[in-house]
């Protein structure tokens, strides 16, 4: 026994190890990423660091919906746009990083001046202007394209374009026509694909600096849409170039291979916004559906550029180009005078073309999942470092009242002093302070209001009736009047002023700036992350930049760790599986289950950051689990086929395989359940076998071996065997909710066994024999009866009784199988009864109700399903007293061909009756006087 353990172990074990090898080979494929990236947004979910501290140096200025509501619909003016970034200018931020590619110019508008004339006004020149000024910002760009690979047809056009770039499209079919191209819908690709093309040749020639197109004669017409293209792709082209002097440095030609490589889409800002600009990050981002990782360098041409977030913290830390080392798996911030700053970095598939990306950051996502509360640590219940582009906006609103409240000043002022000092609004006129100097203003009317002159005249005419006033004299008055209220108005003014640029101060002094789009409209740049089911980008951005400045990264330790815990999974749930019954096995790989979840949730990911696998060891787990126990399942029914051929010809193989299913069990102690048990009894049989002596043995055997496999055919346990007659019940030790039924349909095929029986007795010269069943259902004390070393698995109780005694009754009534009202009503969708009557049977004081089982229910005829009712109607009238209307029933039933044994019991009763009537209470009971 000790050997064959041994040997269950070893073979256990080696299938573990297999099933764990398969989990890791498809692990390697990449076939359990779902299942990990599915694991890794929970563990972010569920698992953050409560003691996570968010960077304070960061500010969000949004373009959010309650800013677009207020100023009007993007696109803004740009000159509307430099006048914010000059109030973010005073606020004297560290760095500031644009995330809107400014790829396209804005026409120039023509704003009317004062004197009707109307001034041309450069909104990029504008910006650009307020870029420069600010000092510090860093522009975006687009390196990668999600588009799909080139077909070769599309390969086939693009170099045809660019040898000619004055192609038409007829004569571009001509050219790929001669060389073979006839697919069919062709026709229809090119035409789709001829305008993209004919842009990408362009750029091509422009990048290649192979323009003008030396194949044409004719020169090109520069109003036509080729020209305009030239103009277009000219322009994506000095961007690229100029864009090119802001990258980090001259990259390695050693190194190329270790940065992700721009795939040709490269979109960058207009060249006036770029050369005001000190720095320059890309903004894409690639994943499957969720955003969770993003290279932090990217190399176009002989070049590479930061991510924008990383560009940011570069700025803020001071890092400069030569200050950024990295490798394979880091990238290193070297900072003279202070600690270096180690990102880790890893290479992984990603949503781009499920291709390698080198240099990796797993984002270290902080926060609840409302991305507004992300720096609200630790509550993450208010919205916290962002500030909407509105309130620049608001400032420059406030300046523009400050400078009509100066406009108006100035009038009243030119005419009060016109009525009393002439000189002076001279030398005011020629001298008049900036649209929005306040502070002389105030003093100049301080001034004013002072001089004696203009007290002394006010306070004249304002003693005056109205209608001693002349027209000159109201208009000074009027003009004194509103000296008197712009005065406060400017002084207020001029606090609120201050007050707004103080509060921005605070805002952004010394703080890095990310500004971009958080609203929801349709120029919304929203992406799904593990916390966020939509997330501005710019916040991606903002999270790269705090994992820089707070040094809070995720790493992921050497791949052969995760297949080093996995495989040691696979080898201890194997011991598990082998060495513990299926329960406590189970118990013992749950646990197992849960608690490297545990481990690896809130110890190595919560508190050590480290970013270890969960798919492949839980489903090492799992399969390895379920593959070992259907092993020990396989060798077990083996072993347990063994134990049923031997005592199969002992005990009901329904009781050993319940036994074998169910070893706690062992002792099936009593316990109280509907069940339904048949008796049955071969009629005739004690009279046969007096005539053929010993040979009735082997007659009853070929009985017996006909019948018992119906009995096991519908569920049913053959208890034990009474001579020529059958115990047997359903439900039992198996539960089955069709008991009932089961026995029925039981009674009735032994029934049809029969006819071929008989015949075999015809053969041997015998006459037909009859089984007769009583069937009944209710509930039972069943388990096990007896001594201990010689107990009988059985059913006792009054419906086991009454069941006996039905068997019987089937004398008196002539009929074959009598079952209980329980048991016709169970099964009376599935056959058709015949209600007998209401029977006392001998040890019982209350009647029950009989029916006689007739046949299947979809096999009934419309005949028998008539006598049927004529029986019911013969019983009910019985049963109610009334005895001729049972007696005409009964004549009726007569001309039908059925049993008239039956009808011959009720019509001795009712003829008894009627003449001599019954006293006391009636329920038409029959009682029988014999079991």
């Amino acid at each position: 026994m000790l050997r064959l353990r041994r040997k269950l172990l070893l073979e256990t074990l080696l299938i573990g190890v297999a099933i764990t090898s398969l989990v890791i080979l498809a692990d390697v494929a990449g076939l359990l990423n779902p299942l990990e990236n599915w694991s890794y947004d929970q563990r972010v979910l569920h698992c953050q660091p409560p003691t996570q501290t968010p960077t304070t140096q960061l500010v969000h200025l949004d373009i959010d919906d309650r800013s677009l509501e207020v100023i009007g619909a993007w696109p803004w003016p740009r000159g509307k746009l430099a006048a914010m970034l000059d109030e973010l200018a005073r606020a004297q931020p560290r760095a500031v990083a644009l995330d809107i590619i400014f790829s396209e110019p804005q026409d120039i508008s023509h704003e009317s001046q004062s004197d009707g004339t109307y001034l041309a006004v450069d909104h990029d020149a504008l910006l650009a202007a307020a870029i420069q000024r600010l000092g510090c910002v860093i522009v975006p760009a687009v390196l990668f394209s999600d588009q799909p690979a080139a077909s070769p047809l599309a390969t086939a056009i693009l170099a045809e374009l660019k040898k000619n770039l004055e192609l038409t499209e007829a004569q571009l079919l001509d050219r790929l026509h001669r060389q073979g191209w006839n697919v069919p819908g062709f026709e229809s690709q090119v035409a789709s694909l001829f305008f993209p093309l004919r842009r990408a040749a362009v750029f091509d020639r422009l990048s290649e600096h192979a323009l003008p197109t030396p194949s044409s004669t004719v020169p090109i017409d520069h109003a036509s849409p080729l020209a305009n293209i030239i103009r277009q792709q000219t322009e994506r082209v000095a961007s690229i170039d100029a864009i090119s002097r802001l990258a980090l440095s001259i990259l390695p030609a050693s190194a190329g291979g270790a940065v992700a490589t721009a795939n040709g889409a490269f979109l960058a800002p207009l060249p006036p916004f770029i050369q005001a600009a000190k720095g320059a990050g890309f903004v894409d981002f690639f994943s499957d559906g969720t955003v969770r990782t993003v290279p932090l360098l990217a190399r176009h041409g002989d070049r590479f550029y930061p991510q924008l977030g990383l560009a940011l913290a570069l700025r803020m830390l001071d890092v400069g180009p030569k200050d950024v080392e990295f490798n394979a798996d880091s990238i290193t911030l070297h900072r003279p005078g202070s600690p270096d700053i180690v990102i880790p970095v890893h290479t992984g598939t990603t949503g781009l073309k499920e291709r390698g990306l080198p240099l990796l950051l797993d984002i270290p996502w902080f926060g609840s999942r409302d991305w507004e509360t992300m720096y609200d640590s630790p509550n993450h219940a208010h919205s916290k470092q962002h500030v909407p582009i509105l309130k620049l906006w608001q400032v420059g609103e406030l300046k523009r009242k400050i400078r009509a409240n100066c406009r108006d000043a100035d009038a009243a002022l030119l005419i009060a002093l016109v009525f009393t000092n002439q000189n002076r609004a001279k030398e005011y006129e020629a001298h008049r302070p900036a649209a929005d100097d306040v502070a002389a203003r105030i003093a100049f009317i301080d001034k004013t209001l002072a001089e004696k002159d203009v007290k002394g005249w006010a306070a004249q005419l304002a003693a005056l009736p109205i209608a001693q006033q002349d027209a000159d004299s109201r208009k000074f008055l009027i003009a004194y009047q509103q000296l008197t209220a712009v005065l406060p108005q400017l002084s207020q003014l001029r606090q609120d002023l201050k007050d707004q640029r103080a509060e921005l101060a605070r805002d952004f002094g010394g703080k890095a700036v990310l500004f971009g789009w958080t609203a929801t409209g349709a120029a919304a740049d929203l992406v799904p992350t593990p916390l966020h089911d939509r997330c501005p980008g710019v916040v991606v951005h903002g999270a790269v930049f705090n994992a820089v400045m707070t040094g809070h990264f995720w790493r992921r330790p050497p791949g052969w760790i995760l297949y080093l815990i996995t495989f040691s999974c696979g080898l201890f749930t194997a011991a598990i599986a082998a060495g513990f019954s299926a329960l406590r096995g189970l118990l013992c790989t749950l646990l197992l289950l849960c608690a490297y979840l545990l481990v690896n949730g809130l110890l190595l990911f919560g508190h050590f950051n480290l970013l270890i696998g969960v798919a492949a060891p839980v489903l090492t787990i799992g399969i390895v689990w379920a593959g070992c126990l259907l092993f020990r399942i396989i060798v077990e029914t083996r072993e347990r086929e063994h134990i049923k051929d031997r005592f199969r010809a002992y005990v009901d193989p329904v009781l050993v395989n319940f036994v074998l299913e169910h070893p706690e069990r062992a002792s099936l102690e009593g316990q109280v359940k509907e069940l339904t048990v048949v008796f049955t009894d071969l009629a005739n049989f004690t009279a046969l076998s007096e005539t053929l002596g010993e040979k009735s043995v082997s007659l009853l055997n070929d009985y017996l071996g006909r019948m018992v496999p119906i009995i096991r055919k519908y569920r049913g346990y053959v208890n034990k065997f009474l001579g020529d007659g059958i115990m047997c019940f359903y439900g039992a030790p198996a539960d089955s909710p069709t008991h009932a039924a089961d026995a029925v349909r039981t009674a009735l095929d032994m029934q049809s066994a029969m006819a071929t029986f008989n015949e075999t007795l015809a053969v041997q010269g015998l006459g037909p024999l009859m089984v007769r069943a009583g069937i009944s259902t209710g509930k039972m004390v069943v388990g096990d009866a007896g001594a201990i070393d010689a107990s009988d698995y059985t059913v006792l109780g009054d419906a086991v009784n009454l069941g006996a005694r039905l068997e019987g009754a089937n004398k008196f009534f002539g009929t074959r199988v009598l079952v209980t009202a329980r048991t016709a009503g169970q099964s009376a969708a599935h056959f058709l009864f015949r209600p007998l009557g209401r029977l006392l049977v001998v040890g019982k004081t209350e009647g029950v109700d009989v029916f006689e089982a007739i046949c299947p229910l979809d096999r009934a005829t419309e005949e028998q399903k008539h006598s049927v009712e004529l029986t019911r109607a013969m019983v009910a009238a019985y049963q109610a007293g009334q005895f001729e209307a049972c007696l005409q029933t009964i004549a009726e039933i007569n001309r039908q061909p059925l049993d008239s044994k039956l009808m011959a019991i009720y019509r001795e009763r009712c003829e008894k009756y009627l003449r001599e009537p019954p006293s006391g209470p009636w329920d038409g009971t029959i009682a029988l006087t014999e079991k």
